[in-house]
């Protein structure tokens, strides 16, 4: 008998002992694993990096259509907008953003009042998602679209909430010819200006900017200064991962010809994304550019603005044009 009783001790010892050694390996394992985040009080979340299945692939519009998927899925079973903003805190963190603002629309049903409550205050990401889901969804009901945007980003005072506009237009409409046209119907010219940057950076999103510089060929006027000035300043950001320090003009140099010189911003853009990534250029570096190109490169060599935009100008007397900070991020 007294054998017995020394033998369940010491089972029940022993898994005790299983018992705990399993629990610290979980501990371990759920807050070290890349698949899960800590919160900003330390303490491991076991919801999973639901964006992470998507990070292998090296076309964008093919991750963004992961990102969708994800973030759709995971809201769908209940994971809310403050949730998901944990895992977009790196270099993709626009297209994330994206997606979870275009799930914030599906899942309320397509009410643009209440996907707003879901992430109040909108940042611009969500905002060009929302807008980027109305126009899919709502093509013709263009009035409801810009009401919902007056009532949650200032269009009689801030010009920058015309770039929703544009992102909504292009989503409408296939075509960026006549996506363009509508943004020209404002007579502001900033305010068009924004609209237009909108549908540039709509149809970057859908077609990973290839053969964006052909499109600007077909346009006329301050169209066309718009789409070559914005498409430029864009281009390098779109492709941030392939610019270096040995020689960061490497993209810019594929689709120089195709841009009109004094409405070439690629070079300052470059100079900018890689003094963006610590490894500011001198402006020699610019040196072996011509005139114009060389001039536009070192103002973004020495620019402290994180992002640049041709504003404040007539979109027509380029000389005019000046370059002040935007306010938008892109990977």
């Amino acid at each position: 008998m007294e054998y017995t009783r020394c033998m369940a001790k010491r089972k029940a010892v022993f898994g005790m002992m299983v018992l705990l050694i399993s629990a610290i390996f979980f501990v371990f394992f759920y807050s070290t694993h890349p698949a899960y985040v800590k919160t900003s009080a330390g303490k491991p979340t076991l919801e999973k990096n639901v964006f992470l299945q998507c990070e292998s692939s090296e076309d964008k519009p093919e991750r963004y259509d992961c990102y969708k998927q994800a973030a759709l899925s995971a809201m769908q079973k209940g994971r809310s907008v403050k949730d998901l903003a944990q895992y977009v805190l790196d270099p993709n963190s626009h297209l994330k953003h994206h997606a979870i603002g275009r799930a914030m629309l599906i899942t309320s049903e397509y009410n643009l009042d209440r996907a707003a409550t879901k992430c109040m205050p909108c940042n611009g990401p969500y905002l060009h998602a929302i807008a980027e889901v109305w126009g899919e969804y709502a093509p013709s009901r263009e009035s409801e679209f810009v009401d919902f945007l007056k009532s949650v980003c200032p269009l009689d005072g801030d010009v920058g909430c015309y770039h929703n506009l544009g992102h909504f237009y292009h989503s409408s409409n296939e075509n960026f010819g006549a996506s363009m046209v509508r943004c020209d119907k404002l007579q502001d010219n900033d305010r068009f200006y924004y609209c237009a940057y909108g549908v540039v950076h709509e149809q970057f999103i859908r077609s990973n900017g290839e053969n964006f510089f052909q499109l600007c060929e077909n346009e006329t006027d301050r169209k066309k200064t718009a789409c070559f000035t914005i498409g430029s300043r864009l281009y390098p950001q779109w492709m941030s991962s392939r610019i270096d320090g040995a020689y960061p003009f490497k993209p810019c140099d594929e689709v120089s010809g195709e841009i009109p010189d004094e409405l070439n911003y690629c070079y300052a853009s470059a100079a900018w994304v890689l003094q963006n990534k610590g490894r500011p250029l001198d402006p020699e570096q610019c040196s072996h550019l011509t005139a114009p190109l060389r001039e536009l490169c070192q103002k973004g060599v020495q620019s402290p603005e994180p992002y640049w935009d041709v504003l404040s100008c007539s979109l027509g007397e380029t000389s005019q044009c000046g370059l002040l900070p935007l306010n938008v991020e892109h990977e």
